[in-house]
């Protein structure tokens, strides 16, 4: 099962308790991890330099960071009363640069992070999961029922390498045994026809269609059968859904139905998939999510932020 020993926070605030450093700060109570806290302030672009002298520039900048470390030191200093190791840093630059930098720098083994919109996140946020090669919790402040749920959604049939879903499950159950809470399954699934349109004219027969459709889902079924009890055995048949449809309208329904708190995803298709794009499935997911989310890459991700 994954170990998490380092933990970056993108701090935003001046709480100890805001979503992203209180949920951070509880898995480092969890795993023994220990934390860093990170702000970074954008540098201003250099047409409007000339706007103001160097000396404004100069101040403002050194009192913006002095407030902001003493607010950081502040925090640091409540979470080590609660028994956590935590530092801090403030930089300069643009942000999601600065925090992939720092993830990958401090050989950090997530990310965690706030995006409070109450649907899908900001392009910051995607940016930052687009790049990351460690995993990204992002924390939505929306309230649930105990116990946390936790959903994983794989695709073993499709054209990611097993692997990556084993990876997807570990990290999931990491995060259920770390709330804790309750891990679900789901996998999205299409019958042939409507995955390659092509096939439709061919099934004339609406025997034939059902029979097709039917050996599909039995397919997919086996597919995900095979690959849990091989990774994560003890996940009761309850807790898995198969569902018809498009694979990111599927995943949704699955947050929906389940009531899930945290949905993990995968989010490269492989360790030299161009990060350009996060993939349709999850780009649209990460659009639509009401719920936290956590993004992971392949092992082996390059981020083109590393250099």
């Amino acid at each position: 099962m994954m170990r998490v020993r380092r933990i970056l926070v993108y701090a935003r605030g001046s709480s100890p308790d805001g979503p992203a450093i209180a949920r951070a700060s509880r898995l480092a109570t969890h795993s023994g991890a220990e934390l860093k806290l990170l702000d970074v302030f954008n540098e201003l672009p250099e047409e409007f330099e000339p706007l103001l002298s160097s000396l404004t520039i100069n101040d403002a900048r050194e009192e913006a960071e002095r407030e902001r470390r003493g607010q950081l030191s502040h925090i640091a200093e409540t979470l080590h009363e609660r028994g956590v190791r935590v530092g801090f840093s403030v930089r300069w630059g643009r942000p999601a640069i600065e925090i992939v930098q720092e993830a990958i720098r401090g050989k950090h083994d997530m990310l965690v992070m706030e995006d409070g919109r109450p649907r899908g996140v900001c392009a910051l946020t995607q940016s930052i999961v687009r790049h990351c090669p460690v995993p990204v919790w992002i924390v939505k402040n929306a309230p649930h029922a105990p116990p946390p749920r936790v959903l994983a959604a794989i695709d073993p049939i499709g054209p990611i390498p097993g692997s990556f879903d084993g990876q997807v499950l570990d990290v999931a159950a990491a995060a259920a045994k770390a709330l804790p809470g309750e891990l679900y399954v789901v996998h999205a699934w299409q019958p042939l026809h409507d995955e390659y349109e092509w096939l439709s004219s061919g099934l004339r027969h609406l025997s034939e269609k059902k029979d097709v459709i039917a050996q599909t889902r039995e397919r997919h079924a086996h597919a995900v059968e095979i690959m849990l009890r091989s990774i994560l055995p003890h996940v009761e048949a309850d807790r898995i859904r198969l569902i018809e449809g498009p694979a990111a309208r599927a995943v949704l329904e699955a947050v929906e139905e389940t009531g899930a708190d945290l949905l993990v995803i995968g989010t490269a298709r492989s360790a030299t998939y161009a990060p350009l794009l996060l993939g349709k499935t999850a780009e649209t997911i990460l659009e639509h999510v009401p719920v936290s989310v956590l993004a992971v890459k392949p092992s082996g991700f390059v981020s083109p932020m590393s250099h």
